[in-house]
């Protein structure tokens, strides 16, 4: 056999060991193998291909040994099995908000968050408002839209030779007299900021008078509060959660879900995390 076989991580390697295998006799041959841990060897006849478990790389000495099923002696050499490292790119395994495009109110914060896990490099982040760089480094960005218009915000994750880009298209809406005006659906807006500590505002529009109910469920779907159920007239409105149960106790750290119910109606549930 030769010093080494090589092949790339997450990928096989495939070789025909006639080559390497001599009988003075016809007679039919049998190859096994041993000594290999995290290397997978699949041999049909004198076909053998390799390959490793996920994202593995490293060496193994593998011995093979070659039979020729007549009890006379065998013969087995060694080789090194060497798997090269590939750069795995970063894998986006979520964010908030979860809506890509969404509409809020002036003077509103939202906290942005991606979640990205890559298995075998450093991680770099960059926020975007615009276009314009942000100061922020991690995968957490706050940020209060003072101005109304029309925003990017924008997350880039880089490894050394990937990236992963997260956009979200924010319109921001005039705060003065939004009560006032008429909505065209009735729908719930979303609550900011999110993730939130130790509290968030829900934002919910009614384009008819009707009772409305907004109530607050663990992940276990036990409900553990119930912020309003209450008549409310047409307009835009807003209920300030404070991360506390029925009995005003702080809840803990955790994933929470909102239900926003019309006339018995549910129209929308949605999502928002507690970070302690």
């Amino acid at each position: 056999l030769p010093d080494y076989f090589t092949f790339a991580e997450d990928s096989t390697l495939v070789e025909d060991f006639a080559v390497y295998i001599d009988d003075v006799d016809p007679d039919e041959l049998t190859l096994s193998v041993t000594g290999n841990t995290e290397i997978t060897v699949d041999i049909t006849g004198t076909i053998v291909t390799f390959g490793a478990a996920e994202n593995w790389n490293g060496t193994e000495t593998l011995i093979f040994t070659v039979d020729d099923n007549q009890t006379r002696a065998s013969a087995s050499d060694s080789v090194f099995v060497i798997v090269t490292p590939v750069n795995d790119p970063p894998v986006l395994i979520g964010f908030i908000p979860e809506e890509p495009e969404f509409t809020l109110f002036q003077d509103s914060i939202v906290t942005f968050l991606v979640e990205v896990e890559d298995i075998d490099s450093e991680l770099n982040y960059a926020w975007f408002v615009n276009t314009y760089i942000q100061t922020e480094i991690s995968d957490t960005f706050i940020y209060q839209f003072s101005l109304p218009g029309e925003f990017e915000i924008k997350s880039e994750v880089s490894d050394e030779e990937y990236q992963i880009d997260t956009i979200w298209d924010v319109t921001v809406e005039e705060q003065a007299g939004f009560e006032n005006l008429i909505p065209a659906i009735t729908e719930l807006r979303g609550n900011y900021p999110n993730p939130f500590n130790p509290e968030t505002t829900i934002e919910f529009s009614l384009k008819e008078p009707g009772n409305i109910c907004l109530e607050i469920y663990n992940i276990r779907g036990q409900k553990i509060n119930t912020l309003v159920n209450e008549f409310k007239d047409v307009g835009y409105h807003h209920i300030n959660w404070k991360g506390n149960d029925r009995n005003g106790k702080p809840v803990s750290s955790g994933l929470y879900f909102y239900k926003f119910n019309v006339n018995g109606k549910t129209e929308a549930v949605k999502k928002c995390l507690l970070l302690k």
